[in-house]
């Protein structure tokens, strides 16, 4: 006898944020039309009706996250990491192809740590124009674990705040070797990495063990982002198996 699925009524959550996100989307639609054809009464209709869906996407999120463990569906779905088979890195030779590549090693920021810094100038702007800043460096832990993540977290900070002075955007990307995958790693290169205006961060990971590198794939397809992950795969490109 075939059971019959038990509706999950926590899932009305997520189904609620895109209804309301939907809504709220038709809604200021409307309200740019009313805006071109000067109607104040529809102006003002459509900006409160905007601004009701807005409150009701935010408390749907907000259940949501609080009840994230018992909702059995996505907000967004997750999407399978970049996937690389690859031979064993040594982060050594990268650092050293780094320096080749006129990256400026400093040694003064993180806790007996390199990073490797170089700006690069759009040939479409103006020499006052503030360059691009890319950012490697290398961490290794036995797994990757809640506490790593904040640490790495934690470095990133440091960087930014160090180099604050150099105006422009940033743009970093950590090569992170752990020995074995585990169940928290599996579920963080599911999740799209969130990233910010002019400060772009990716975290690829190399796991020895399957002799794999894995690149979560980014929120929103924005092209600094593709930019590291280009530069990434660039710098592993003689370690990359060819198919």
């Amino acid at each position: 006898m075939k059971l019959k699925r038990k509706f999950n009524y926590y899932n009305l959550f997520v189904y609620g944020f895109k209804f309301w996100a939907i809504a709220a989307f038709v809604a200021i639609f409307f309200l740019w039309i009313a805006n071109i054809k000067s109607s104040d009464f529809w102006q003002g209709f459509f900006l409160i009706l905007y601004l009701l869906f807005c409150f009701f996407m935010v408390v749907c999120i907000h259940f949501a996250q609080k009840y994230e463990k018992k909702i059995t569906t996505y907000i967004e779905k997750p999407k399978k990491p970049k996937t690389y088979k690859v031979k064993a890195i040594k982060s050594i030779d990268l650092e050293q192809k780094l320096i080749e590549m006129n990256y400026e090693k400093i040694s003064d920021i993180l806790e007996n740590k390199n990073i490797y810094y170089y700006e690069k100038r759009s040939i479409w702007l103006g020499a006052d124009h503030n360059p691009q800043k890319n950012i490697f460096a290398f961490f290794s832990f036995e797994e990757y674990t809640k506490e790593s993540q904040k640490f790495i977290i934690k470095e990133k900070q440091k960087i930014t705040k160090a180099l604050k002075e150099k105006k422009g955007a940033f743009q970093i990307g950590f090569l992170i070797t752990v020995k074995n995958s585990n169940e928290y790693l599996e579920k963080y290169l599911m999740e799209r990495t969130p990233q910010g205006y002019r400060n772009y961060f990716l975290n690829a990971f190399y796991v020895e063990s399957d002799q794999k590198v894995y690149i979560p794939y980014c929120l929103w397809a924005n092209s600094p982002y593709a930019k590291i992950r280009k530069r990434l795969l660039r710098l592993l490109n003689e370690y990359i198996e060819k198919h």
